[in-house]
């Protein structure tokens, strides 16, 4: 599984037959878009994305991670002070 980020641009190049609701489009719905889809593949990538119940705080048994691993998608929780796999996607 290849995870490749949503291309960014801060000002679209206007091209001579777009019109305005297609540049208002790319402008103020793809690019947040594309920025937030991105920071949080960053964080899934580097660090996991911690789901973590009511009650609980980061770390504790019972939360889950999800994590990518080389190329695998991993489903994590955490028992007994260590992330235990459940679940692969294989990629």
């Amino acid at each position: 599984m290849s995870i490749e980020k949503l291309p960014v641009f801060k000002n679209f190049p206007a091209d001579k037959g777009q019109s305005k609701l297609v540049l208002w489009i790319k402008n103020k719905i793809f690019a947040p878009l594309s920025y937030r889809t991105n920071w949080l593949l960053d964080r899934v990538i580097s660090d996991g994305f911690e789901i973590i119940p009511d009650g609980n705080a980061p770390g504790d048994d019972g939360n889950w991670r999800i994590i990518i691993v080389g190329a695998n998608l991993e489903f994590q929780k955490r028992i007994s002070g260590s992330w235990d796999v459940v679940f692969t996607i294989d990629g």
